[in-house]
């Protein structure tokens, strides 16, 4: 607006007609109603989109799994890489650093649709602050392939409260509910990896018919297996 412009050598990009890169300077332009002058790249790479400013806080796998049409590209891109520390038996740390590439989580994703369902699954049932969407999908994700019917009713017992017509909720999903909700309202909260190793106890006793209220977890130790 103020004709401030500068033709910085950085391109509008396309692949085909797709534009991926240059929205924010284009949108900007359609806000001000002003041309810009510019360069103008076009024909690259099908895939070339993951790899630009993938060193920049701005392009993350969640912007390459959107670029590929996948709803919840963040819940997605979470649970692929909190899925894949948990199959590779790595800690969890707090960030998700992963030896995955951005298009490694997107050809992860595309090729197993049981993580868009598990992204799904979150829907109206994550507790703000409590039960985030990246935990639940991915407890969702790796306990659906030993028992898909199962995990929808033990989850949604965690999530909600409450059990189905036929049944009421599991007891050891109730406990990890509970557990979850003083987590949220201490002072000194538990690690992602903590509350992850609660979930795999409580799925474990539910699926043996223990009847157990104590969950235990080791620090600096492998993250239990899914029964």
């Amino acid at each position: 607006v103020e004709g401030k412009w500068i033709v910085t050598g950085d391109a509008i990009r396309f692949n085909g007609s797709t534009l991926v890169d240059g929205q924010h300077r284009l949108k900007a332009c359609v806000k001000a109603k002003l041309p810009i002058h510019t360069l103008v790249v076009r024909g690259l790479a099908a895939d070339v989109y993951s790899h630009i400013d993938t060193n920049a806080i701005q392009r993350q796998a969640s912007d390459v799994l959107g670029m590929h049409g996948i709803a919840q590209p963040k819940t997605v891109a979470s649970i692929v890489r909190m899925s894949q520390w948990y199959k590779e038996g790595r800690r969890f740390t707090s960030n998700y650093d992963s030896r995955l590439s951005n298009d490694d989580v997107a050809r992860i994703a595309l090729e197993d649709g049981r993580y868009l369902d598990a992204a799904r699954f979150t829907n109206h049932r994550t507790i703000a602050k409590v039960l985030p969407e990246s935990l639940l999908g991915t407890w969702f994700y790796l306990t659906s392939t030993l028992d898909e019917e199962l995990a929808r009713f033990f989850w949604d017992s965690v999530s909600m409260g409450v059990g189905r017509t036929d049944s009421s909720p599991p007891r050891q999903a109730l406990v990890l509910r509970e557990k979850l909700f003083e987590n949220s309202a201490a002072y000194k909260k538990m690690s992602l990896e903590h509350k992850f190793t609660y979930g795999v106890r409580a799925w474990n006793a539910f699926r043996d018919g223990r009847d157990s209220t104590k969950f235990q977890y080791t620090p600096n130790t492998v993250v239990p297996r899914f029964v």
